[in-house]
């Protein structure tokens, strides 16, 4: 693989001249999980050739890749950043989207790619652009961010939305319900979901390792975690559509919790006014 940098092995896949903007595409191959077939595409916009402007990485959710944020109603908002000249970067989930599928899927759950992936594409952000990122994420790519935090290079602001939670949720309490969700995974190894994408089952195997009353004794980072939460609370903004989001955020935060309850339409309305700012 062609090395276009000095952190790990990249190769850029393409440079591409849009209508209205530039669009190089890179794989990423960080060589940090056991899985050394495991390799990160990374999408890059943007309008200026320099791209010195503004940095705004976007994580997509489960069952989605970087087409979340391109098509569909976001895809106005990836629009009117380039316009004014914000460099997007578009990270596919390891074999999902552009990434190349990797041998191994059943490493592919949200702690791994959190520890290893997501930081390596920060990382690699910031060797391009020493400009501070701003990370959108959603969903189960909102934990990825969460669950990464304290590993990540050069990020200035976090804009989750609907984050799933890190911590055990209560419900799995309930006598019975994990080990009833455990069952109906039996004899799968990949699941369907509303998006494009299919997941393997590990990555479900192991939400549900972070449910129920013990949980907390097999997730022994989760204090640790917590606690780089609560001190980057301040960069933090919590997008809610949901009372169940609001929840989750609540249990998060700290004082400092800047949580927005907005309406489902208004999300990406809301996503480009917090990534036109420029305050924290």
């Amino acid at each position: 693989m062609k090395s276009s940098s000095q952190l790990f092995p990249v190769e850029l896949i393409s440079a591409e001249v849009r209508e209205d903007h530039f669009e190089d595409s890179y794989s990423l191959k960080p060589n940090k999980s056991a899985d050394k077939s495991v390799e990160i595409a990374l999408i890059h916009l943007h309008a200026d050739k320099d791209a010195s402007g503004d940095q705004v990485l976007f994580v997509h959710d489960v069952f989605e890749s970087h087409w979340q944020w391109t098509e569909g109603p976001c895809k106005p908002v990836i629009a009117k950043l380039l316009a004014q000249g914000v460099s997007v970067w578009l990270m596919d989930w390891r074999a999902h989207g552009s990434s190349k599928k990797n041998k191994h899927p059943r490493l592919n759950h949200i702690e791994e790619m959190a520890a290893l992936d997501l930081s390596s594409v920060t990382a690699f952000i910031e060797e391009r652009n020493s400009q501070p990122i701003t990370l959108v994420a959603r969903g189960l790519g909102a934990q990825m961010a969460l669950l990464g935090m304290a590993d990540l290079s050069n990020v200035k602001r976090y804009i989750l939305i609907d984050a799933i939670s890190v911590l055990g949720l209560r419900r799995f309490w309930i006598p019975g319900l994990k080990l009833a969700r455990q069952f109906r995974l039996l004899g799968r190894d990949w699941i369907r979901g509303e998006g494009l994408e299919q997941e393997p089952v590990t990555l479900v195997r192991n939400q549900l390792s972070r449910q129920g009353m013990f949980a907390s004794l097999r997730h022994k980072n989760n204090r640790q975690q917590l606690a780089t939460i609560h001190r980057l609370a301040g960069n933090i903004i919590w997008l809610c559509s949901q009372r169940s989001s609001e929840t989750v955020a609540k249990r998060h935060a700290s004082k400092q919790a800047r949580i927005h309850r907005i309406d489902r339409s208004a999300v990406y309305d809301e996503i480009h006014k917090l990534v036109s700012s420029q305050s924290i």
